[in-house]
């Protein structure tokens, strides 16, 4: 499958600094699916869906994510 054909621009794939994509596990099936998409087609990209979040995800359960990617643990 391409990028285009997932829906995705061709150019995800020169994008050349650490990419968190996240989506709320209490978010519509589509939000998870779409991260975990560009998560792929981004090099070195990591994917997390954080459960019982929607779009508004709390900074209590935001924060140590955040954290943790940035410092190198990955998400």
């Amino acid at each position: 499958v391409t990028l285009a054909a997932a829906g995705l621009p061709a150019r995800l794939d020169r994008v050349g600094f650490p990419v968190l994509a996240l989506a709320g596990g209490a978010s519509p099936g589509w939000a998870p699916a779409v991260a975990a998409k560009i998560a792929a087609a981004v090099p070195g990209a990591v994917s997390r869906v954080l459960p019982d979040q929607t779009h508004a995800v709390s900074h209590n359960v935001l924060v140590p994510v955040l954290t943790g990617f940035m410092l190198g643990a990955g998400g």
